[in-house]
C-alpha cells in the first residue's frame, strides 16, 4: 500500500503528464490558426473567388516525398477533399506501392498526384503501374529541383511519359523554380516556406486548368 507521499508524487506526476499533453494540443492549435490565418492573407494574392471555390470542390490525392511534405499544410488549406501521403527519403517505388494500395481499397480521388523522384532512380514500369491505378481519373506528375545529376534523368522520364500517355499532365516545378535560389534551403532542393507555398500553388493552378 501506497502512503501519503508516494500518492501525491503519483498525483503530480499525472498532473505533469496532463499538461504536457495539454500544452502539445494548444501548441498544435496554435500553428494551425496561425497557418490559416497566413494562408488565408496570402489567397487572395494568387487565386480569385472563383478558383478558390473550384479548388475547394476538387478531390485530390498527392502522394510524395520530402519536398511536397512541406507544402502539406497549404495544400490541405487549398483542396476541399485532399488526401496527402507525404514522407522524408521515400523512393518513387514506395509511393507505386502506396497508390497501388489506395486503388485497391477503392480509395484513389478524382486527380492523382505523384510529386517523387528526388531520393534515387525510377523506371518507366514505374509510372506505369501507377498509371494503370488511375483510369478515368487526371494524373499529375510534379518534376524535380535537385543539384545530383538525377534531376535531367528523372524530369526527361516525367516529361517523355506525360507527352505519351492520354490524361497525364506535367507540374513543371523545375521551369518555376530553378533559376530561383532565393526560395530554396542550402541544399538547393526542400524549399523554405515561401517556396513551399509556392509549391503547393503551383498544383493547385494545374488544377484548375484541368477543370475549366
Amino acid at each position: 500500500m501506497k502512503n501519503q507521499q508516494e500518492e501525491n508524487l503519483d498525483i503530480y506526476q499525472e498532473k505533469l503528464i496532463l499538461n504536457q499533453k495539454l500544452n502539445l494540443i494548444r501548441r498544435k492549435e496554435f500553428i494551425a490558426k496561425f497557418n490559416a490565418e497566413e494562408n488565408k492573407k496570402t489567397l487572395d494574392k494568387v487565386f480569385t473567388d472563383k478558383q478558390i471555390k473550384l479548388l475547394q470542390n476538387s478531390s485530390v490525392t498527392l502522394v510524395g516525398d520530402s519536398v511536397a511534405l512541406g507544402a502539406k499544410p497549404r495544400f490541405e488549406y487549398l483542396i476541399g477533399d485532399a488526401y496527402v501521403d507525404c514522407k522524408v527519403s521515400r523512393q518513387f517505388h514506395t509511393g507505386v506501392n502506396i497508390i497501388e494500395n489506395l486503388y485497391a481499397n477503392g480509395l484513389l480521388k478524382d486527380i492523382v498526384v505523384i510529386a517523387l523522384g528526388s531520393n534515387g532512380p525510377f523506371t518507366q514500369n514505374d509510372m506505369e503501374r501507377i498509371y494503370a491505378c488511375c483510369k478515368g481519373k487526371k494524373l499529375l506528375f510534379v518534376n524535380c529541383v535537385v543539384p545530383e545529376a538525377i534531376e535531367k534523368s528523372s524530369n526527361e522520364k516525367i516529361q517523355n511519359f506525360v507527352k505519351n500517355n492520354k490524361d497525364v499532365y506535367l507540374v513543371d516545378w523545375y521551369a518555376f523554380a530553378k533559376n530561383k535560389p532565393e526560395i530554396f534551403y542550402k541544399d538547393r532542393t526542400h524549399p523554405i516556406p515561401e517556396g513551399a507555398s509556392m509549391y503547393a500553388d503551383l498544383i493547385a493552378k494545374k488544377i484548375i486548368e484541368l477543370k475549366k
